[in-house]
C-alpha cells in the first residue's frame, strides 16, 4: 500500500466573512475514517468523507467571492 493509497482526500469549502469562500484539500487516513468512536464525534466529516470527491475541482487556497 502506498502513501497516496493510506489517505482519502475531500475538498470543502470554508466561508471568510471578509474574503468569501476559500477552498482546501482536507486528508484523513483510512484507518481513521473507519474508526467507530471518530465517526460518532465528527458525524458532518464523516458524511463528507463518505461522498465520492467531485469531478470539477474549484481552484485551491483562493478566495472566491460571492
Amino acid at each position: 500500500m502506498t502513501k497516496k493509497d493510506d489517505k482519502l482526500t475531500r475538498i470543502m469549502g470554508f466561508h471568510n466573512p471578509t474574503k468569501g469562500i476559500v477552498y482546501r484539500e482536507i486528508k484523513i487516513t483510512k484507518k481513521t475514517f473507519n474508526d467507530p468512536k471518530w465517526r460518532k464525534k465528527n458525524p458532518g466529516l464523516y458524511d463528507t468523507f463518505k461522498k465520492p470527491m467531485p469531478k470539477n475541482r474549484p481552484p485551491l487556497n483562493k478566495y472566491i467571492a460571492g
